[in-house]
């Protein structure tokens, strides 16, 4: 019962739903977006073909004002030019063409387009709907000389809501990871949370302990049930103070934490304070600067200082949540957050937006160490796989939060600008502190976990530790910090993209590390291990990075995409390894994530000094280099730690031998054979 308790919040039933609500809010979509279409198609249709019929009139009275002169219509000079110009400056229309009395061509010009959606789908004419095919005659005097054909553009009313209905579609992804986490917290508040309840409650009271009670929340059965174990208590409790008045002790209600307590605070936070994710370099480097700082340091200045204060915050801010709560913390940190995203949508001055980059960097920081630290409080001495799951629930929560902020943020801003987005970031940053309050418990009243069991990691050895920090961590960093944050929204802009164009390519980044999150968690427990997979993962990126370049849109997305897969495949295997290597030696995992922040804050300074407008391609191609040369180290360090043995420690303890071989096996992959 407990184990099957213990499965409910695991990540194949937040898969399940994912599934089922990515199908009905798919199908919503689509069949919204068909009505809508096939509608405003129809309604356009009477002003389209009027419009059609007016072009049409003047280009005629243009051709039969030349040829009362009496130029025959076949001698018309630069007939083809004019009807060109004619068509360029009218986007409505698809093809004009002039015949003579006899149906003979005299010119044509037609646009090249592709066939309309509801003609591909072949339903178009079915429901009547199609461009607009008009003929005008050509009068000299009253003899018939020739004929004017137009036909309209089908896909004119397409090509205006395209842009809508791809925000739609990328608006349609975020619910269904907002309508995922609140279902995931309606479940856990009303079934989950209270039947644990109820089950721990009965357990001790089987065990002859009725000191606690539980609160009646949830399904009316389950409040009908603890309604009945907190009763039997309170009842055993008042003969016990009868019975022996000195020793009268009143159950205490238990306390009953869970991951969805902070699921929802820390989705929403993420997505308040990324809301300019999208943008934010374009936003900084418009904003009035000193003349002596170049464009470059001025777009990632905000970016630079948001990595500084991240590195030097987090052992402060695990001080502070240890001292005052996570809930406190966390609900603190929402209220300056909203202040200084208030702040930057006012300021117009690089500097400002530099110190509210810098306050939100700060407010982040503490909200997420708080909920990190609620999370893992929750794991206590539980096993590798217990810990795993809190690990991936939270990178799920934090990029979650930075695709709906990202895709949202670039969206609103596209429709209503920048500033009306960073009010809608600190509107959601007071309500995610409102949430955290609310759901968020004292640390104190956590139920203790039972002690660990099972041997102890032998020490292991640095040199492998190093060569993965500096050969895989450094430069995955490196291109995260300088080719998604930095290159990728200056270089869309200079290439034309709204905000709403570069959210949706930014947002790509993102999408892969929700979905191939899950996908590298199972290839590092196979055959593969941790080590081959984020050997893939960084191959993967650096691949893309060396295919695609930055020439065009396309191959610019093309490039995200490249890097977001293969950071998804290494970021929670590198994860899991340093976490590996800090059970026996604790300080690395803050190495770990020292270097993290600070090697991407190294590398963005770099870049920013030296990228100049069309130098873009040349920084990707050595980022790529990087990463293969970092590939390069960690293999030959991962190589022959496999062939020793040794590499993770080997003090001649049999149970450091076998947590050896076991972390050896799980990092570097090995047979399958022998497990059920």
């Amino acid at each position: 019962m407990s184990n099957n308790l213990d499965r409910l919040d695991a990540p194949h039933v937040r898969a399940r739903m994912t599934a089922v609500l990515t199908v009905v809010t798919a199908l919503s979509v689509f069949l919204f977006s068909f009505v809508t279409l096939v509608s405003l198609d129809r309604a356009v249709a009477p002003e389209l073909q009027q419009r059609t019929r007016l072009i049409g009139v003047v280009v005629r009275d243009k051709l039969q004002d030349t040829l009362s002169a009496g130029i025959p219509i076949r001698a018309l000079a630069g007939l083809e030019t004019y009807l060109g110009a004619t068509m360029d400056e009218f986007s409505e229309i698809r093809r004009i063409s002039v015949v003579t009395a006899r149906g003979e061509l005299v010119a044509a010009v037609e646009r090249p387009e592709a066939q309309a959606l509801l003609d591909r789908i072949e339903i178009g004419r079915r429901l009547g709907i199609a461009g607009a095919e008009l003929q005008m005659p050509i009068l000299v005097g009253n003899e018939l000389v020739g004929q004017i054909r137009i036909v309209s553009s089908a896909q004119f009313v397409e090509a205006r809501i395209r842009s809508v209905m791809t925000d739609a579609s990328m608006l349609a992804l975020a619910a269904i990871l907002i309508g995922v986490e609140l279902t995931l917290v309606v479940a856990s508040r009303s079934i989950w949370q209270p039947l644990r309840a109820i089950v721990m409650l009965g357990r001790q009271q089987a065990g002859g302990s009725f000191a606690h009670t539980v609160a009646p929340t949830g399904l009316a059965t389950i409040r009908l049930v603890a309604r009945r174990l907190n009763d039997q208590a309170v009842h055993l409790a008042e003969r016990a103070s009868a019975a022996a008045p000195e020793l009268a002790r009143k159950p205490v209600r238990m306390a009953m934490p869970g991951l969805a307590d902070m699921r929802l605070a820390l989705f929403a936070f993420v997505a308040a304070t990324e809301v300019t994710a999208s943008f934010l370099p374009v936003f900084a480097r418009g904003a009035s600067r000193p003349e002596w700082l170049d464009p470059g340091l001025a777009a990632a200045a905000p970016s630079m200082l948001y990595l500084a204060v991240l590195a030097i915050l987090a052992p402060l801010a695990g001080r502070l949540v240890a001292r005052l709560g996570p809930r406190t913390v966390f609900a603190a940190a929402s209220v300056p957050a909203a202040v200084a995203l208030v702040g930057m949508a006012a300021t117009d001055d690089l500097i400002g937006v530099i110190a509210c980059r810098g306050a939100i960097a700060i407010c982040y920081g503490f909200a997420t160490i708080a909920c990190q630290d609620y999370a893992l409080a929750l794991r206590g001495g539980a096993g590798d796989g217990e810990g795993a799951r809190v690990s991936a629930v939270i990178m799920a929560m934090v990029f979650g939060g930075t695709f709906c902020g990202a895709n949202i943020g670039g969206i609103f801003a596209d429709r209503y600008g920048y500033d009306a987005t960073m009010m809608l970031g600190a509107a959601l940053a007071v309500l995610a502190g409102l949430i955290g309050w609310r759901g968020l418990a004292a640390s104190g009243a956590m139920p203790p976990h039972a002690e660990r069991s099972g041997p102890v990691a032998a020490p292991s050895r640095p040199v492998a530790f190093y060569a993965f920090l500096f050969g895989i961590v450094a430069p995955m960093n490196l291109v995260t910090a300088i080719c998604i944050w930095y290159i990728t929204p200056l270089r869309l802009a200079a290439l034309g993209a709204s905000p709403a164009e570069i959210a949706r390519v930014v947002m790509l980044f993102y999408l892969f590390q929700l979905v191939l999150g899950p996908v590298a968690v199972r290839l590092a427990g196979s055959r593969f291990g941790l080590a081959l997979t984020m050997v893939a993962g960084a191959a993967v990126a650096a691949s893309s990075l060396a295919a695609f370049g930055s020439e065009t849109f396309w191959l610019m997305t093309g490039t995200v995409a490249g890097v977001g897969a293969g950071l998804a495949l290494v970021r929670g295997p590198a994860l899991e390894f340093a976490a590996h290597h800090a059970a026996s030696a604790p300080g690395r995992l803050h190495v770990y994530r020292v270097v993290e922040r600070s090697v991407a804050l190294v590398g963005l300074l770099a870049a920013a000094s030296v990228i100049g407008g069309e130098d873009n391609d040349r920084i990707l191609g050595f980022l790529s280099l990087l990463v293969f040369v970092g590939l390069l180290i960690f293999s030959i360090a991962a190589a022959v730690t496999r062939r020793t043995r040794g590499g993770f420690g080997n003090d001649g303890v049999e149970a450091g031998r076998d947590g050896s071989r076991a972390l050896d096996r799980g990092l570097f992959g090995g047979s399958r054979r022998g497990r059920r």
